[in-house]
């Protein structure tokens, strides 16, 4: 009791400290962002993003460029969060769009008008919930009237559900549930009215718009941009791992302007690039944040080197791994759904290098505006050192990693993360990194003992900039008695 009495008073008083027994704030919507917040924001996204391609050195894009074709619809209404627990409520979101035209001094985009909607109308139902998932967003909203309103301004929103605060958007009115606490709706729309034209060049600059249905600016153009999105929620898995249509598009835009093209996609997690081989570049940020806008614009016109890397493997093909059914997402049973793990060990980047299958960007991948190489390693069970230099003419960072392989005795996957580190340096200069192994580092789990052994024998050590871009590699020895793990 004395411990959790402890932990208790840990969580507790901060509580009071900071006055949230005193003043409840049950307005979750509140903007306690400030100027740092957001500078940090914007330099975690920036320095996050993650170069997977930059064929001829197309990136960074010279700001001498005249003529630049932003393309995609999210370029101006970006993802920048998942759904559900992965969402969140920022202040504000800058645009892709409207961060390149800030660049150039290009004042941003005129907002849309709305459509026109029923919600003076106010014909909600009280008691119902829809229940659904279709096209769904939510939003913080202080009663039903600005719930439709909200539904109003979304272009994917139809129906709606107001509950506890939050704004339940979606497509349809399908499966209406009951529920005391909710507000539901219908938003018929009208016609918008005509968006008033804005600037899109200034001293000589140009930055245009293509919602992507058509291809008709890009040959003109010096530059095309491609901004592609997709996202997953809490009961909402993504339904494949293509971009759908966005990839017919990239698609029809690479035939026209491949070589002078760079592709940005959000995502949470991996997708398929088919098209990668017919631009010249390629970028993921990942779930970037509300800065999302200003920090690619800072990354695809030299302001900031991207230094992320990839911590998943990004396949060539849907089912890379040839999971069977039963693998996932499992077979009935009389106990219910199951799963079986044929896989083992073989998890992620594991598989890719036991099979020797080659990944359309390997794990730890991530490429930068200058050039890094390896030397002077040195190995033991305690500690592995290797000097970087910076060989390029710009600063940037790099992430060594290092990678073990065990004794066959082990029979373990060939290759295993065990340490990285990000070091920042100038042109020319250079550091040696150290990374630190402890017993648990050469140990396995030992299921006839319940525990972790050490694995007696030849280890290999490999550091690179990738799962797959080994740079140095070596030996050291674990003294024992050997004995059988498998």
């Amino acid at each position: 009791m004395k411990k959790v009495d402890d932990s208790a008073f840990r969580i507790l008083w901060p509580y009071f400290a900071v006055g949230l027994f005193d003043k409840n704030n049950t307005n979750v919507q509140h903007n306690v962002t400030t100027v740092a917040h957001t500078a940090l924001a914007r330099q975690i996204s920036a320095e996050a993003t993650v170069l997977l391609q930059n064929n001829g050195n197309f990136l960074p894009i010279s700001k001498s460029v005249k003529n630049i074709l932003v393309v995609g619809s999210q370029a101006k209404n970006p993802i920048v969060h998942g759904g559900g627990s992965g969402q969140v409520f920022p202040d504000y979101v800058s645009t892709p769009f409207d961060g390149i035209r800030a660049l150039f001094g290009i004042a941003p985009a005129p907002t849309p008008s709305p459509p026109s909607n029923n919600c003076s109308a106010a014909n909600w139902v009280k008691g119902v919930d829809f229940f659904n998932q279709d096209k769904q967003s939510s939003t913080g909203a202080k009663d039903v009237a600005a719930c439709c309103e909200d539904c109003g301004a979304d272009p994917d929103c139809n129906a709606f559900t107001f509950v506890g605060g939050e704004c339940w958007m979606k497509a349809d009115t399908k499966n209406p549930k009951p529920n005391s606490g909710a507000m539901s709706g219908i938003c018929a729309k009208g016609p918008a009215p005509p968006t008033p034209p804005g600037q899109d060049c200034h001293n000589g600059v140009c930055v245009k718009y293509s919602d992507g249905s058509d291809t008709s600016g890009a040959a003109a153009a010096d530059t095309v941009i491609y901004f592609a999105g997709t996202s997953s929620s809490e009961g909402g898995d993504r339904g494949g791992l293509d971009l759908g249509s966005q990839d017919g598009e990239i698609a029809a835009f690479a035939a026209v302007a491949g070589k002078k093209m760079a592709v940005v996609v959000v995502t949470p997690g991996a997708v398929l690039t088919p098209w990668r081989t017919s631009v010249a570049a390629v970028l993921t940020p990942m779930m970037p944040g509300q800065e999302y806008g200003n920090a690619i614009a800072s990354v695809l016109f030299g302001e900031v080197n991207p230094s992320g890397k990839l911590a998943i493997s990004m396949p060539v093909t849907e089912n890379d791994m040839n999971m069977t059914q039963a693998m996932w997402p499992g077979t009935n049973s009389p106990g219910g759904m199951s799963s079986y793990y044929a896989e083992k060990l073989e998890v992620g980047y594991r598989w890719y290098t036991a099979h020797g299958v080659k990944a359309a960007f390997p794990f730890g991948h991530g490429l930068s505006y200058t050039t890094f190489a390896y030397s002077g390693l040195t190995a033991s069970a305690t500690s592995v050192s290797v000097t970087v230099a910076n060989t390029g003419k710009v600063a940037g960072a790099e992430v060594a990693q290092l990678y073990l392989g065990f004794p066959s005795s082990a029979g373990e996957p060939p290759k295993q993360l065990k340490g990285f580190a990000k070091v920042k340096l100038a042109p020319g200069a250079k550091q040696t990194v150290t990374f630190a192994l402890d017993s648990r580092s050469v140990s396995i789990w030992d299921v006839s003992k319940h525990a972790w052994g050490k694995v007696p024998g030849d280890f290999n050590v490999f550091v690179g900039t990738s799962s797959e871009d080994i740079q140095a590699s070596g030996k050291f020895t674990v003294a024992g008695v050997e004995h059988p793990f498998v």
